[in-house]
């Protein structure tokens, strides 16, 4: 499964070009994706939107402790509870087949 990153304004990135740029951009990058670094991928997100957690959290309709701890990583953060605060930034998780051939 191959998952990529959807910026509003539908034009599709690649996952892994997009922590390739949040990389260039001084985001640590691990792989496999870790709470941590998906964490620090919404809180890089909520600062070039210029978005204080708590005006995230209102827009995402989860409470500003719920990005807080989305942001430090925490484990056990609830899964449809992240796929709307990437709504609010604008990002979503999508599923792409698995390309044949090692790519």
């Amino acid at each position: 499964m191959v998952l990529a990153m959807v910026p509003s304004g539908n034009k599709v990135i690649n996952l892994w070009s997009f922590l390739q740029y949040c990389s260039r951009t001084g985001t640590k990058i691990e792989s496999p994706i870790t709470t941590e670094t998906l964490g620090e991928l919404v809180r890089k997100r909520r600062k070039q939107l210029g978005l204080n957690q708590s005006e995230l959290a209102l827009a995402s309709g989860t409470g500003r402790r719920f990005i807080s701890d989305l942001e430090n990583g925490k484990d056990g953060c609830e899964l449809g509870k992240t796929l709307r605060v990437l709504s609010g930034l604008g990002l979503e998780l999508i599923r792409e087949p698995e390309r044949k051939g090692g790519g």
